[in-house]
């Protein structure tokens, strides 16, 4: 009875996921020396965006560091001429090839996608791919054919889906660069079957070759009413974007293993912004977490004592009941 009472209880209260506390975190996790590495190595690779990064971390946490020391070496990385001969040549890289590490070559990809030229070369990459009997990525494929769909919708809707086309060429790629987890890649896969038929589009692309063709075969079989799952992960991907860039929204989805995680990454994201990136990479995974907790706290345990005092009463006047059963059938006997 006891066992009951709890359970009902315990069923009847809800409960809510709160996010870790990285204040706590980076205090007991983000050293001096961790900092002094990070910004050493992002120096040492000509990244002085990240150095700068993990100057503000330290400053925003408290961690003593010395200025002074690096700014020198990071303003000569940003010098105007060689900013801009660095950003240009990554930017037409990632133009042309779809794949970069850096945020101006990514954001070349993503022009390359608005135009459908990216994704139009993707869909014939895995199409020769394909036709010379190779292993297909149909996650690419998907998110190509679904990013053709999308990129007609945008006209038409004068803009209004493209938070969804940047979401969308952003996690395709996160596939092509290797960034996201294996049950991430189910999850995309799962959501993008009920939006784009990549099995159909394989066998009806074979043996074109015309850029206009693959296109008008690829919004063939690209279904918007199944876009509902898919859409709000290409938002909250987008949101990352957003609060980060594009490089380093592409890098955070190594630590994110299903639509959950994403939304916490989101979350975190929109407190943290353009630190976020140095934050997982200094504590880890652990920061997407969350404890499970009850709302009414207060509540919950006066209905736990009232059910142990309700079990206590009845088992009490149980056995008062059996006492004096058992003195009648005496005295009768």
């Amino acid at each position: 009875m006891l066992v009951i009472g709890l359970l009902l209880t315990s069923s009847y209260y809800e409960y809510e996921e709160i996010g870790q506390d990285i204040q706590k975190l980076a205090q007991e996790g983000i050293t001096t020396d961790k900092l002094n590495n990070e910004i050493e190595e992002a120096i040492r690779n000509n990244n002085p965006k990240d150095a700068r990064m993990y100057l503000k971390i330290g400053a925003f946490f408290g961690v003593k560091l010395d200025e002074k020391k690096y700014l020198e070496r990071i303003r000569e990385l940003e010098r105007p001429l060689k900013t801009a001969r660095r950003k240009i040549g990554q930017f037409f890289k990632g133009f042309i090839k779809g794949r970069s590490n850096t945020g101006a070559g990514m954001a070349g990809a993503i022009v390359s996608d608005f135009t459908v030229i990216g994704d139009i070369r993707d869909l014939k990459e895995q199409h020769k791919i394909h036709k010379e009997g190779g292993k297909v990525n149909k996650l690419i494929v998907t998110l190509a054919g679904v990013g053709v769909g999308l990129t007609a919708s945008t006209y038409l809707s004068l803009g209004a889906t493209s938070p969804q086309k940047v979401g969308v060429s952003t996690l395709k790629y996160a596939v092509k660069n290797k960034k996201l987890t294996k049950s991430m890649q189910k999850t995309l896969t799962k959501q993008g079957r009920e939006a784009f038929n990549t099995k159909g589009f394989l066998v009806a692309i074979k043996g074109v070759r015309s850029p206009k063709k693959i296109k008008k075969i690829a919004k063939g079989f690209y279904n918007p009413k199944g876009m509902m799952k898919l859409r709000k992960t290409a938002r909250s991907m987008n949101t990352i974007r957003k609060n980060t860039s594009f490089a380093d929204s592409v890098h955070l989805m190594k630590y994110v293993k299903n639509t959950k995680d994403l939304r916490h990454l989101e979350k975190i994201s929109l407190r943290y912004g353009k630190n976020t990136k140095g934050l997982f990479k200094l504590l880890g995974r652990g920061i997407i977490g969350t404890l499970r907790v009850l709302k009414y706290l207060t509540e919950f345990i006066l209905a736990l004592i009232y059910s142990i005092i309700t079990f206590l009463v009845s088992s009490f006047l149980m056995f008062l009941c059996f006492r004096k059963k058992k003195k009648i059938n005496t005295y009768l006997s």
